[in-house]
């Protein structure tokens, strides 16, 4: 029995739609495991815009501030930041889904394309679309984009590009009126934007779709210049804001290199091109970071064969533009949306994979045009086999893109497997070494980051870098002497590294040679004038030397920006809790958690704060944010057992020292802390064995040989007690309770008056004023008459 046409049409419909977005899941399903990989962590955790979404975030988000502006990127994140913190899995889940929904609007803007060139009704009319798809989301190019977290601009502006294209044709549809699906289109055009610069190209490419595939017969009798007069009232509302981010960028965020703008940067680019075909047509040897092409000479062979190509491609789309606009507008595409990464204004790197992510769609839509129609003569006229050879050599193509995709989707795993590609594919490039570097040492093999950087001095023994990052890692492992060496040596080299003065400083500092300290600490801060750390630990230095006004100037400096920094507010509080201004120090916690509600040592701090101001309620409902973000340390736990216990939750205080205890079994004050619960809680008989471990390994311990005294008094163990109370006069003579309590074991239950009227003697001359003074004097007087009648 056949199934109804409707039926049949959905069905295909759906297949087409999952063999798409299937692909393109199962091609990127690596990324979901990787982590924070190429500067990923330091752009998430330095960006203090993007850790919420209160008026200051957004505030630092939406106003341009001299620098890259793409507030939807950072909105983006702060949005994941929200409900995934600092843990890289919600970032890569966003950038996998977000590279889906784009190859579902590229299926999409096949689709509408090939109804507008009039092949709907044709065989290539489903098969183009889908080939297109296919091509473009399996492409090993996009890998970098989705793999990469900061890629989410890229796939942010395809999705909001794309979106708008859409709007836009179905705008023209209905007639190019500037309302519907046009102001929607505006819209998602200023997304797109917003997310990543380089969507000014989108005025350039509607405007090539309008001319050349026209909506009506009036349109399509008119030449370009009539029809694109009638046309402007469309355009300019979108080449406005294209226009003004431009000029934003080139004039004030000092994108544009102005030394660089020369003859070689514009010769450069027939160079730039011929690399950008090679990853297309042959995408193998991908690295995450290119060697730039540079421009020596005319000579260069592969100079004239980018000016081939690429003239051969513009002579391809001029004669395909009336019968096969598809490959025209395939064409132009991915020229218009490469434009803007061409290198025409000088861009610090000159060819990277996701330069091409959107263009790729462009080359995708022009190859699917041109195999189809093949495709189908082949159908039409060959044998079974040739048809069964096309169709095989075409789905060998795919499953070779796939797999090209899979596997660089899991090079991308991790900062070293990345780096350790790319130093496999250019050894003798010093950069790809000390990124390795960067990489070990932050998977905490520093062994393996010096052997790194050695090679990168080794390879560019100019690079100052290089050896500020091999003094580092001597500098973490506390060979202090081996570090100033190389740091010295950098600055031989470059006297203007801030790395290697600010490190010099903490040397300096670290080891007392505090003049030295304060000067390099200073020249950081004049090359540097900005930066937190230079600031900070100037500041420390200066509290050190008793310079309290110098130390509070800079920090107070550093806490007046509109957004700043929450770990300053958080040393800044730590400060004000060892000077005893816990007023001071609460507003600074507070403030910390409210710019980044998971900063927990901040959450930490406020929870320490209450505790220590009485507050015991609030210090619990504080701490325990800290307990969900973070892994409690010794301290946290013990400040929330003391909380508990200040609360009469004697059980949960119990529970909290007892985790405190086994955190630091060798810590005397949780020892102590847990023993004296237990105690409390009618478990003597444990506390007594946990004191008692605390005296084997501390015999002079003041708190445990008093307790241990009072515990054993009341269990009837008189002698045994008055000898910890005596040992605990050894160590603390002014202890009055010590005094009182072992004047009444002497006097009650040893028979030893003149012990304990030397006792009860001493605890009324250290507290004349105490509650049980009247009693203890009358005691006094008694023994004296005894003694005396003795």
């Amino acid at each position: 029995m056949s199934l109804p046409p409707a039926q049949k049409y959905f069905i295909s419909g759906f297949a087409i739609w999952l063999t798409v977005l299937g692909a393109a899941a199962l091609a990127f399903l690596p990324v979901l495991s990787a982590g924070y990989v190429q500067w990923d962590d330091s752009l998430l955790i330095n960006n203090l815009a993007v850790r919420g979404i209160g008026p200051e975030h957004l505030r630092k988000i939406l106003l341009p501030g001299g620098g890259a502006y793409q507030p939807v990127r950072d909105l983006h994140f702060a949005v994941i930041y929200l409900f995934s913190g600092f843990d890289p899995f919600g970032y890569h889940l966003s950038n996998w889904l977000l590279n889906l929904a784009v190859a579902a609007l590229a299926f999409r803007a096949g689709q509408v394309l090939v109804r507008r060139a009039g092949l709907k009704q044709q065989p290539a009319g489903e098969l183009v679309p889908w080939l297109t798809a296919l091509v473009f989301a399996l492409h090993p190019l996009h890998v970098e984009a989705v793999a990469w977290m900061q890629g989410n601009k890229d796939l942010l502006a395809s999705v909001f590009f794309l979106g708008a294209f859409l709007c836009w044709e179905k705008s023209g549809r209905q007639g190019g009126g500037l309302a519907g699906y046009y102001v929607l289109s505006l819209l998602l055009f200023l997304l797109a934007l917003g997310s990543k610069p380089t969507a000014v190209s989108f005025p350039l490419v509607v405007f090539a779709f309008d001319m050349l595939f026209p909506v009506g017969k009036a349109d399509k009798d008119l030449s370009v210049l009539p029809r694109a007069k009638t046309l402007l009232p469309r355009y300019l509302p979108i080449v406005l804001p294209a226009g003004l981010l431009t000029a934003y960028f080139v004039f004030f965020t000092g994108a544009l290199d102005a030394s660089r703008l020369n003859a070689e940067n514009f010769l450069a680019i027939p160079l730039i091109l011929l690399e950008c075909y090679r990853l297309i047509l042959l995408p193998v040897g991908l690295t995450h970071r290119y060697v730039d092409p540079v421009f020596i000479s005319v000579a260069n062979p592969g100079w004239w064969a980018g000016i081939i190509l690429t003239a051969v491609l513009i002579m391809l789309a001029w004669r395909s533009r009336r019968k096969k606009p598809l490959v025209t507008f395939g064409i132009l595409w991915f020229f218009i949306c490469w434009l803007p990464q061409s290198n025409l204004f000088p861009i610090a790197i000159r060819v990277a994979d996701r330069y091409v992510f959107l263009s790729l769609f462009g080359i995708a839509l022009a190859v699917s045009a041109v195999l189809v129609p093949i495709l189908q003569n082949l159908r039409r006229g060959s044998a079974i086999y040739s048809k069964v050879a096309v169709a095989g050599l075409l789905l060998a193509i795919l499953l070779a893109l796939g797999t090209l995709s899979w596997q660089r989707s899991r090079v991308w795993h991790d900062g070293v497997s990345l780096w350790s590609d790319s130093v496999e594919k250019y050894p003798g490039h010093d950069f790809y070494h000390y990124g390795l570097g960067e990489a070990y040492l932050a998977a905490n093999n520093p062994a393996a980051a010096r052997e790194s950087y050695i090679r990168a001095a080794e390879i560019s023994p100019l690079n100052a870098r290089n050896w500020t990052a091999l003094a580092y890692t001597w500098k973490q492992e506390g060979e202090l002497e081996q570090a100033e060496t190389f740091y010295l040596k950098a600055l031989s080299i470059d006297n203007t590294s801030y790395f290697a003065v600010n490190s010099l400083g903490n040397i300096y500092s670290q080891t007392g040679r505090d003049s030295l300290g304060l000067e390099f600490y200073q020249r950081a801060l004049s090359l540097r004038p900005g930066d937190y750390m230079a600031a900070y630990n100037l500041s420390r230095l200066y509290r050190r030397l008793g310079r309290g006004n110098s130390a509070d100037s800079l920090m107070s400096r550093l806490e007046s920006g509109s957004l700043p920094r929450p770990v300053v507010l958080l040393r800044r509080g730590q400060d004000f809790v060892e000077l005893g201004m816990l007023d001071s120090a609460r507003v600074r916690f507070q403030r910390a958690v409210e710019l980044d509600r998971n900063l927990a040592p901040a959450w930490a701090g406020l929870g320490q704060v209450y505790l220590l101001q009485d507050s015991a309620g609030k210090a619990v409902e504080t701490m325990r944010h800290v307990l969900t973000r973070s892994a409690p340390d010794w301290s946290l736990l013990n400040n929330m057992a003391l909380a508990f216990e200040r609360t009469q939750q004697a059980d949960s205080a119990r529970a909290y020292y007892s985790r405190a205890y086994q955190a630091e079994p060798d810590s005397v004050q949780s020892a102590i802390n847990l023993a004296v619960n237990l105690n409390r809680s009618g478990r003597r008989e444990e506390a007594v064995v946990i004191m008692r471990q605390v005296l084997e390994h501390h015999p002079d311990n003041f708190p445990a040989l008093r307790n241990l005294g009072n515990w054993m008094a009341l269990e009837g163990h008189h002698a045994e007690a008055a000898g910890y109370y005596q040992r605990g006069l050894e160590i603390n003579p002014d202890d009055v309770n010590v005094h009182y309590n072992l004047g009444r074991l002497y006097l009650q239950f040893l028979n030893r008056p003149s012990d304990a009227l030397h006792h009860l003697r001493e605890c009324l001359r250290l507290d004349p004023n105490q509650p049980q003074a009247a009693a203890v004097g009358q005691a006094v007087e008694r023994l004296e008459s005894v003694l005396e009648n003795k």
